[in-house]
Formats: structure tokens, sequence, C-alpha cells
């Protein structure tokens, strides 16, 4: 069996129905074209579109019963207690019903923004906080004190710079000896540097200077020389015996 053949306003009201999203003016086309492709329309697109094209509005109050049953409370009036028949309030309806939601919604929303600040700002209370730098005091600004802690900071990181150059510019003492003593192997006694020991080197003794001789003290030795009697030198004994023996004979 051939499929039946689209007309071109079947097409043309699906293609409608597929861009509903940019319809903007519809011009002279009358409704009853229209109206199977809106029925696809959602409440913000239906909205705008009878905005644009109010010639349009006076027909397209079916168009909203649909979205006015969505909401739970309006379809149990509308189909047990037979309220809401009139086409021409369906669009007030909708939009009445819509704008009470979005004021509860709005205020659960901020409901629900203050609980959970409040509950940060409690955690907040609660938490360790680390400081960067030094909490001003009420006499001194924030600058103030940063300015200080940078100071401190400065002092700080100069002397640590100062000890470690001054560790590096230090002379080191030759070690007279070695503390750990390992015993030499064949394979580094070859590579090992040969240890001198020092020798203790004994300071002279002090030299006495003879005090200079001055002229009066050369004159008075001159004078015990004279006064002293002279004494001979001793004679041998062999000598003495051989002049005896010539004295004799």
């Amino acid at each position: 069996m051939p499929k039946e053949v689209k007309s071109l306003v079947t097409i043309s009201q699906e293609t409608i129905a597929k861009c509903l999203e940019f319809i903007t003016d519809v011009g002279c086309v009358p409704y009853s074209l229209l109206k199977d492709s809106f029925k696809h329309a959602t409440p913000q697109q239906l909205y705008r579109i009878e905005k644009m094209n109010p010639e349009i509005m006076a027909e397209s109050d079916e168009l909203w019963l649909p979205h006015c049953l969505m909401f739970k409370d309006i379809r149990d009036e509308y189909e047990y207690n037979g309220l809401h028949k009139d086409p021409k309030q369906w669009r007030d309806t909708y939009l009445r019903k819509y704008q009470e939601n979005e004021r509860k919604r709005q205020l659960v929303k901020e409901k629900v923004k203050s609980q959970y600040s409040k509950i940060q700002t409690e955690k907040a209370a609660r938490s360790i906080k680390v400081l960067q730098s030094v909490v001003p005091t009420k006499k001194r600004t924030y600058e103030a004190a940063r300015r200080s802690t940078m100071s401190k900071l400065f002092q700080q990181s100069k002397r640590e710079a100062d000890k470690v150059a001054s560790i590096y510019q230090s002379t080191k003492k030759p070690n007279t000896f070695s503390q750990n003593i390992r015993a030499p192997s064949q394979f580094n006694e070859s590579y090992r540097p040969k240890i001198i020991p020092v020798v203790p080197t004994i300071p002279p003794r002090p030299v006495v200077a003879a005090p200079p001789a001055t002229k009066k003290l050369k004159k008075q030795q001159a004078v015990e020389d004279k006064t002293k009697p002279r004494t001979e030198p001793k004679k041998p004994v062999a000598m003495v015996n051989f002049n005896i023996f010539k004295e004799l004979s």
C-alpha cells in the first residue's frame, strides 16, 4: 500500500512545530493554520508569540488549558468541582498560578540560602585560621603591621646569611691527629694521604744580656786589679823536683 503523500500545509505545520523557538511575527497567516503547530509550544513560547502577535490572542485561549491542567490543584478543581470552565480565563489562571509558584520558589530559595550562610558562618568561627601576617592592633594599621613583619623577616634572613658567610669564610685549622683510626688496606693505602706528625717545638732559653760596661765600672775594676797581690802560677811537680835535684848537685 503506497504511503500517503503529505500536503504542503501539513509539512509547513510540522516545520513550524520544530522551529517554534525562532518564530516571532506570523504576519497575516490565519490562526486556523497555526493552531496545530502552536499546540506543541511551551507556555513561555506561546506567551512570547502572543505578545508579538496580538491579533491571534482572541482565538488562542484554548491553547492554555493543557498548561493550566499541569497544576494539580487546578486539575482537581476542573475535573471534580467543575471550575475553570471559561476559556477566556485560562491564560490569566495559568499566569497567576505560575507567579504564585515563582514567589514560593523564591522564598524557599532565600530560606535555604540564609540557612546555608548561617552554617558557613558557624563553621568559619569554629575553624582554625592560618594568619599570613601579624594581626594589627587598635593603634596600628594593617600596613604598619605588615611593614614591621617584613623588617623583622629581613633582619632575621640577614643574620642567617651572615652566619652562613662566616662559616665559609673562617680558616680551618689542620687536625694534628685523626679521631677515627682505621687499619689501612692494600687498595686504598696508595691513595691515602700521609699524615706527618707535628713535632712540638721547644722554645729556646732566654739569653740574659750582660749589662753594658760603663767607664766608672772599668776604672773600679782596674783599681781592684792593682790592689790584689799577684800570685805566681803553680809549677808542675816534675819541674819542682828537677830544680831541687839541680841545687843538691
